[in-house]
């Protein structure tokens, strides 16, 4: 899902600006993890993320 948005695979210590995470691909990977996976995640979760493992306390 992730290397469809970035062009990337990505790891848990990965940095999301370094790959170009910006607020139009936060968008699109929240959609899709609604769709896919039925997660709502915040989009300010995502944004304020440094790395992938960021993001993790959101989906608890």
């Amino acid at each position: 899902m992730v290397r469809d948005l970035v062009g990337q695979d990505l790891g848990l210590e990965d940095s999301l600006a370094d790959a170009g995470v910006n607020s139009l691909t936060t968008a699109r990977l929240l959609s899709r993890m609604r769709e896919e996976f039925g997660l709502r995640v915040r989009a300010v979760d995502v944004i304020r993320a440094e790395t992938v493992a960021d993001i993790l306390p959101a989906l608890r």
